[in-house]
């Protein structure tokens, strides 16, 4: 989650003069890349590419600054731990017939039902998906708003209406950095007598003027932290404080040495990949109680004991992340919560402690993963939220494109 970056390229070609601050002493927030075992690139705290809107990559010219989007098919392997010689596995890709054999595997009906279920998520997202490229709609300016007010709510109803059609607001170039961006941390925004954003202070004093600010930080941080609060709604700060941004999520990167060898796909004599090395890898999902019980856990403040675990290993297409014949892992675990119970803290023994039990059950599955490791980085749902400024871990954001248009109306009315 990188809201700022796409905001600073959209405003930069619009012609708005753009400085971006940034916190960390690395650009890019949430999708960064750090080398955290020497040799190991890890896209640390983000996981697939499948949250970039194709409107951002298309507009911005992506691909011809360097991006490239390397596609998995198949995409999902589901090895299950089951008392026979031969484990089953659910091997999911983009060929219909292939898919449908591995579904009939546990169920019939399921695989004949599958091309239909598959239209029914595609008419879903035709109509859903020019939401997330459109401002929210304001629902109360639709209800209690002047005439103008609410004409302009109608007019961000607009992408509803169009189902599936692109919006089609392209830009010829992608956002050159012409100013290098200020690696010091933001103390709060600056507000003039009329409540208008003016600039932001920094912590050492520095002040930065400007017309406009758009903050990637969350609501709860700008609103709650960096803006004064005398000159904000009462009602508003607390519609804030009500927003729940908590996350079970604990991110674990891990460098290894070799391929995991799963019971269900065991690896070939050479050790090269298989094509199930390039999917998301579930695990302890055999079925829907076991993701109902690591729910429990966590909600009385315990991690799951038997979490979800879906793994990726990025280098199997990208080979350039890891020294030759080694590996980097990435593992999105489901259930942690953010506080634990009897207000233990989320200390080094609790996050070992944890990603052993992760690594246990890896373990269950592809005998001799923890053989295989070299370094591990882990990320509970506090570490997210103090590393990387996610209140409550949460991981999920949309990218800023939307943002930076209403930024620019707003801006050319200034």
């Amino acid at each position: 989650m990188t809201p700022g970056s796409p905001q600073a390229a959209y405003l930069q070609r619009a012609g708005v003069r753009t400085v971006v601050l940034e916190k960390r002493h690395v650009l890019g927030g949430a999708a960064v890349t750090e080398e955290i075992v020497p040799g190991f690139k890890f896209s640390r705290a983000s996981y697939l590419l499948s949250l970039l809107r194709p409107q951002i990559y298309a507009e911005l010219e992506l691909q011809q600054h360097g991006l490239r989007v390397l596609p998995r098919d198949p995409y999902s392997f589901t090895p299950l731990l089951e008392d026979r010689s031969s484990p089953r596995s659910l091997l999911l890709g983009h060929n219909m017939t292939q898919t449908q054999q591995q579904i009939a595997q546990f169920s019939q009906k399921d695989a004949q039902a599958y091309p239909e279920y598959e239209a029914f998520m595609g008419g879903l997202v035709l109509a859903l998906d020019p939401l997330l490229d459109a401002p929210p709609v304001d629902t109360a300016a639709l209800g209690q708003g002047s005439l103008l007010q609410r004409l302009r709510a109608l007019q961000a109803l607009r992408p509803l209406l169009r189902a599936g059609l692109a919006l089609g607001w392209q830009l010829p170039r992608y956002y050159e950095v012409l100013t290098a961006p200020i690696s010091k941390a933001v103390c709060h925004v600056l507000l003039g007598r009329d409540g208008r954003a003016q600039g932001v202070a920094l912590q050492d004093g520095t002040e930065v003027r400007s017309k406009l600010v758009l903050s990637n930080a969350s609501p709860q941080i700008t609103f709650l932290e960096l803006t004064p609060q005398e000159q904000l709604p009462k009602d508003f700060i607390q519609r804030i404080r009500q927003v729940d941004t908590c996350s079970p999520v604990t991110k674990i990167n891990v460098a290894v040495d070799r391929l995991p060898s799963f019971l269900a796909a065991p690896n070939a004599r050479d050790g090269q990949p298989l094509p199930h090395h390039q999917c998301s890898i579930h695990l302890n999902c055999e079925g829907t109680h076991l993701l109902h019980q690591a729910f429990t856990e966590a909600t009385h403040g315990h991690p799951s004991s038997r979490p979800m675990i879906e793994l990726c290993i990025p280098s199997v297409l990208d080979p350039g992340l890891a020294p030759q014949g080694c590996h980097v892992v990435s593992l999105f675990t489901q259930y942690t919560p953010f506080k634990l119970a009897g207000g233990q803290p989320w200390d080094e023994h609790a996050r070992n402690a944890y990603a052993d039990t992760v690594f246990d059950c890896i373990e269950a599955y592809a005998p001799g993963f923890k053989a295989s490791v070299i370094g591990r980085d882990i990320l509970t749902p506090p570490d997210l939220e103090r590393i990387f400024g996610l209140p409550g871990g949460g991981v999920m954001g949309a990218a800023g494109r939307n943002a930076a248009r209403v930024a620019l109306e707003d801006f050319r009315r200034l």
